[in-house]
């Protein structure tokens, strides 16, 4: 009958070591990150909570044409919805310019030591779309991804390829 709860005692031993060890390892990858922008509202993201990660992983990129942007919720890192104990910081923003309609995009600001195969490129010149169009709460989406130092970034844009090439634009060469 002593055999019982030392057996038990184990078996939790072993399930709080192996959720130490689920929380440590780095759980997304750029391709699960995409459906979960593809979820949030746009227009309720201002209502969201803020980010409660670190402030240096809801840094937005270095390049300085990325203050030419219209950005949501006066540029402050929103939390994602089920990021769960990993924190995420998600910013809104809109290409200014003569669009027929304002142009929403997303940006997913993720500690490169929380993504399991991080993207190689370096900048958003560089970087790939991956997947297929996506149907997002913004609209019909593309993504894309890049690391830049200890930061992973995601971003989804609405429309296709031309809007990508206007988020380009506007960056300007310096996005290189």
């Amino acid at each position: 009958g002593r055999l019982v709860p030392v057996a038990a005692g184990l078996a939790v031993a072993g399930i709080d070591f192996f959720s130490v060890i689920w929380l440590m390892t780095p759980r997304w990858t750029p391709g699960e990150v995409g459906p979960q922008l593809a979820r949030i509202d746009f227009t309720t993201l201002e209502s969201s909570h803020e980010s409660g990660g670190e402030p240096k992983a809801s840094q937005l990129p270095s390049d300085p044409g990325w203050q030419k942007l219209d950005w949501s919720c006066h540029k402050i890192p929103k939390g994602w919805p089920d990021a769960g104990r990993h924190q995420f910081a998600v910013y809104g923003f809109m290409l200014p310019g003569r669009q027929r309609h304002a142009i929403h995009g997303l940006l997913a600001v993720i500690p490169r030591s929380q993504m399991r195969s991080p993207p190689e490129e370096q900048s958003l010149l560089t970087a790939q779309q991956f997947g297929d169009y996506l149907a997002a709460q913004i609209g019909e989406s593309v993504t894309v991804a890049w690391t830049e130092n200890d930061l992973v970034y995601v971003c989804a844009i609405e429309g296709g390829g031309e809007s990508l090439s206007t988020l380009l634009q506007i960056l300007g060469p310096s996005a290189a």
